[in-house]
């Protein structure tokens, strides 16, 4: 057989290859000439598999909590409108699909309003409806922060119906439609930054046994504080400004870069950014990214926690923590609930479109 040799140009979606002589010359094979291309399909990660199978996960754990909660509440519901829960489940079927029951057409999702009501539950569509033609359109019945609003600030009995739909609306989402992470993330309550770096300093001291520099100084905690809660600042702007008062500075170059990207890294993730925990953890070799502000944070974290010692351990609980409050803080300012927060948007919203409305009436064309 005559001597030959094989070239191959391997790439993320091609192989290129050539069959040449020991003169390295292009040999002709079966009447062409040895040399050509392949393509494919670039090979993917596992990432995209990784997201549908933590939608299913949620979704699951999603219809478990509703299930539950319809066992619960139903035969309550049973006592006040048999059909509560029928109707409910029907209401977002159009009319005319076949599989809408024909019993529930035209049904309202309080029928009984149109009647007296005997027991004295007023509901949210009751109370709009007695209300002057002007003042109804600033009762927003269609609204469930409404009602949760209403169901903290009136002091009066509601509808069992509308303790179900207020109740159902926070298992259901769990969160708010301002960040993806689920409510249970978040903690009530004025934020000690003193105790949280304390701690945060404590872990540091116990991870770098005596082979690092880094540490929060007691002196710039208040003013670290004031940059994280000042939700009047751009965010990217005040995780650059937190991160500058989290350097430390040393004789050696390499340190301080270190203490520097340590800095970065959890400014990042407190204010919500996606970082590397492992640079946070002073764990080199690993690449541990995540973002507290994603629903999926909990999988992924779940990932590299059991590799974690507990000085380390330490350091992740007590900059999710910090996360929570400061999302919180600017959720939810001035001591609101988060129901009356979401209101106050929506009243903006509308005030903010009436303006861009008017302004556009005023403009040619």
């Amino acid at each position: 057989m005559k001597e030959y040799h094989i070239g191959l140009d391997i790439g993320t979606s091609s192989i290129g290859w050539a069959v040449t002589d020991s003169q390295f010359k292009l040999m002709r094979i079966k009447g062409k000439t040895a040399i050509g291309v392949r393509l494919f399909e670039e090979g993917k990660t596992a990432a995209e598999r990784r997201t549908f199978r933590t939608t299913r996960r949620r979704l699951k754990r999603r219809k478990w909590r509703l299930h539950y909660l319809d066992k619960i509440f139903a035969p309550h519901l049973q006592e006040v409108d048999e059909n509560f829960l029928r109707r409910l489940k029907q209401s977002n079927i159009h009319p005319e699909d076949p599989a809408k029951n024909q019993a529930f057409i035209g049904k309202l999702l309080f029928p009984d309003l149109l009647k007296k009501n005997e027991r004295g539950y007023p509901t949210l569509i009751k109370m709009r409806d007695e209300l002057p033609v002007e003042q109804r359109a600033h009762y927003p019945v269609t609204n469930i922060y409404k009602l949760r609003e209403a169901m903290i600030n009136e002091d009066r009995q509601f509808d069992l119906r509308e303790v179900y739909l207020a109740v159902h609306h926070i298992v259901k989402y769990r969160g708010h439609f301002l960040n993806n992470a689920s409510v249970d993330k978040f903690k009530v309550g004025r934020i000690d930054f003193d105790k949280s770096f304390n701690v945060l300093n404590e872990a540091y001291e116990e991870l770098q046994n005596g082979e690092g520099s880094f540490t929060i100084e007691p002196s710039k905690v208040e003013k670290i504080g004031q940059l994280l809660l000042d939700t009047k600042m751009r965010k990217l702007d005040r995780q650059k400004a937190v991160a500058k008062l989290l350097e430390v500075k040393v004789a050696d170059k390499e340190e301080t870069k270190r203490n520097k990207q340590i800095a970065t890294a959890m400014s990042k993730l407190v204010l919500g950014y996606k970082a590397d925990f492992a640079t946070v953890a002073m764990a080199n070799g690993n690449e541990w990214k995540i973002d507290l502000s994603s629903e999926t944070s909990e999988d992924e974290i779940e990932k590299f926690r059991e590799e974690l010692s507990d000085a380390q351990n330490d350091i992740l609980t007590e900059i999710t923590s910090l996360f929570s409050q400061i999302m919180l803080n600017e959720i939810v300012p001035n001591g609101m609930s988060i129901s009356e927060s979401m209101m106050d948007r929506y009243w903006m919203h509308e005030r903010q479109l009436a303006e861009v409305k008017e302004y556009l009436a005023t403009q040619p064309g």
